[in-house]
């Protein structure tokens, strides 16, 4: 007979040993890598939906500071200011995303005059927070606001 020390030692056992501990091992890496991934992927669609949400609400303020009566005018609530205020300093990581946010619905530095071409600044700023890369896209900032559809009867709010 063998002696257990023998059949303990012998090569294919060890071999085996091994793999399994590699295989738990390579599991629990698995699943901590797909944990991680899943929370990137989850704050990755809240900062998309925070940022988007975020250059709407901008839209409606300025379409309330346009000088074009054709302007259709979009509602919007302080309280929706502030949500989204609150939402915006919790995801983003520029903070001059967020001052820019804050100068475009009015709450900047005093000397700071806003126009409509804030909207394509935030725009490419928003681009860049989320990846999407540095280069500007939308660079015609005359136009960047969508006031009016070119060609169309005003809005029904603005015809007297």
């Amino acid at each position: 007979m063998v002696p257990l020390a023998e059949k303990i030692l012998d090569v294919r056992v060890i071999a085996a040993l091994i793999a399994a501990i590699a295989l738990v091992i390579g599991a629990i890496l698995t699943f901590l890598l797909n944990k991680r991934l899943e929370m990137n992927k989850v704050r990755l669609d809240m900062k998309r939906k925070v940022l988007l949400d975020a250059l709407n609400l901008t839209d409606a303020i300025l379409s309330h500071q346009s000088e074009f009566s054709k302007t259709a005018k979009t509602d919007f609530s302080m309280k929706e200011i502030r949500e989204c205020y609150n939402n915006l300093a919790v995801v983003v990581k520029d903070k001059k995303l967020l001052y820019k946010f804050k100068v475009a619905w009015g709450y900047g530095d005093y000397e700071e005059e806003v126009d409509f071409s804030i909207i394509s600044e935030l725009r490419n700023m928003v681009r860049k927070e989320l990846g999407f890369g540095k280069k500007e896209i939308d660079i015609d900032k005359g136009k960047a606001f969508l006031n009016y559809i070119p060609n169309s009867k005003p809005p029904k709010e603005n015809i007297e």
